[in-house]
């Protein structure tokens, strides 16, 4: 492992703890979750989803970590409140609009731009891997919360700055002829020793 690699780990590392001291602190509608108390399968499922970018784009998200504790703000609530933007609309219009920070029109077109970009790469990720792409499901119809909306949801909790990191770094994917979402499935089987990417199983944090 090269220095670049064990810089990365270190960096994702202390990302992931800061991410799971705000996720233990989610206070949901039916109280704690059981996954709250499962820190190995958090742990693998955000380190996987790390690991595609780079060392800028993750000191960017670590300072909007920092930055956000120092503020006494829990990004993860925020994050599953902005979700209901998506999930339960009217919700979110009467109960939670007001209560989360407005994101600049700057940042709606970044997420615009990269939701975008994420439609088209899961396509490509569909027609190779159906049976993965169902348990991850992206984009439903179905009244369910789907993988688009934990995306839109965390996407507006980021900086700027974050934001035009994390685009930079799928165009870089892109570029190299690799699909995102094909790369973070990757990761996780590396984690659990699965034989293919067809086999690896899907928790959605």
């Amino acid at each position: 492992m090269n220095n670049k690699n064990v810089e990365n780990n270190i960096l994702i590392n202390e990302i992931v703890e800061l991410e799971y001291e705000m996720f233990d602190k989610v206070i949901g509608i039916n109280g704690r979750e059981p996954c709250q108390n499962d820190y190995k399968t958090f742990y693998i499922m955000r380190c996987s989803q790390h690991k595609v970018f780079s060392k800028q784009t993750l000191e960017s998200y670590k300072d909007d970590l920092i930055k956000a504790k120092i503020e006494n703000r829990n990004l993860v609530t925020e994050k599953y409140g902005y979700m209901m933007e998506i999930s339960d609309n009217d919700y979110y219009e009467r109960v939670l609009k007001n209560r989360l920070p407005l994101c600049t029109k700057e940042k709606i077109d970044l997420i615009n731009n990269i939701m975008f970009i994420l439609n088209r790469e899961n396509d490509k990720f569909k027609k190779n891997h159906s049976k993965t792409h169902e348990k991850l499901r992206f984009n439903n119809q179905e009244k369910v919360i789907t993988m688009e909306d934990y995306i839109f949801g965390e996407l507006k909790t980021y900086s700027k700055r974050t934001l035009e990191n994390w685009i930079s770094d799928i165009v870089y994917l892109i570029i190299k002829g690799e699909n995102i979402f094909e790369t973070i499935q990757k990761q996780i089987i590396n984690f659990y020793n699965f034989e293919d990417l067809d086999k690896t199983i899907i928790k959605i944090i």
